[in-house]
């Protein structure tokens, strides 16, 4: 229901905080380069465009022999990491907050370079491509709800395969009490609790915490299907209890 999108352009770096009716700009901090140019990225030092060596006896020359080293595009492009390395550091405090996905909106040379600087887990493999100057706001919003709707039902898709093929080995739980008394006991591998189920938020909030500290994967999501509004796929299916072993016969012969 919420994400963010990082427009990325050597003229301006915009962050939005997007929902489904509209995008809002976030602020960055002031003291941010805003871009490539205010970064510096144009002041080329002359020891990374040319080099200088001494003339040889067939130049006819008394001064020195200048050399290029690096292109402008080359030059450009080390600019560019550093001053995504510097966006990517900033705006983490921001989006550490969350934890909604981060969209990308950008040409093709810039993703790929802000991809290689990135730090943010949440941030989405798909992207909006295309100079988003260009592209505006309400467009960037329209892109963007179909690039979530699109990611949705392959989690909605995905949540279906992966409860289906647990169920078929005995691994799915979609009771409360028994997903609780296996979360404390270490066994849940996912647990995907729906936003909006009716089921005890106490106990709920407790098998979370279970799975959490037991290494597990919490998603939290309104997946159709999910029971009782919470499920959850094992580890290792329950062992069975052990018969007990019959009485010795204790019948003389």
């Amino acid at each position: 229901r919420h994400y963010w999108i990082l427009a990325l352009s050597i003229n301006l770096i915009r962050l939005f905080r997007g929902t489904l009716q509209s995008l809002s700009e976030i602020e960055l901090p002031p003291e941010l380069p805003r871009s490539l140019a205010d970064a510096g990225g144009f002041d080329q030092p002359d020891h990374d465009l040319e080099g200088r060596s001494a003339p040889g006896a067939s130049t006819g020359q008394t001064a020195a022999v200048r050399f290029g080293t690096s292109s402008v595009h080359e030059t450009k492009g080390r600019h560019l990491h550093d001053f995504f390395k510097m966006i990517n550091r900033a705006i983490l405090p921001i989006l550490g907050r969350t934890g909604d996905p981060l969209i990308l909106a950008a040409v093709p040379r810039e993703l790929a370079i802000y991809r290689e600087v990135n730090t943010c887990s949440a941030l989405l493999d798909k992207a909006i491509h295309g100079n988003p100057d260009a592209l505006g706001e309400q467009r960037l919003h329209r892109m963007a709800l179909e690039l979530m709707a699109a990611i949705s039902t392959l989690a909605a898709d995905q949540f279906r395969h992966e409860t289906e093929a647990a169920a078929g080995k005995g691994l799915l739980l979609g009771n409360l009490p028994a997903i609780h008394r296996a979360a404390r006991a270490g066994q849940i591998e996912r647990l995907f609790v729906n936003s909006g189920s009716s089921v005890d938020e106490a106990l709920t909030n407790s098998a979370a915490l279970a799975v959490f500290r037991n290494s597990g994967t919490i998603v939290c999501d309104a997946f159709p299907g999910a029971g009782e509004g919470i499920s959850a796929i094992l580890r290792y299916r329950p062992s069975e209890a052990a018969e007990p072993e019959p009485a010795a016969d204790q019948t003389l012969p």
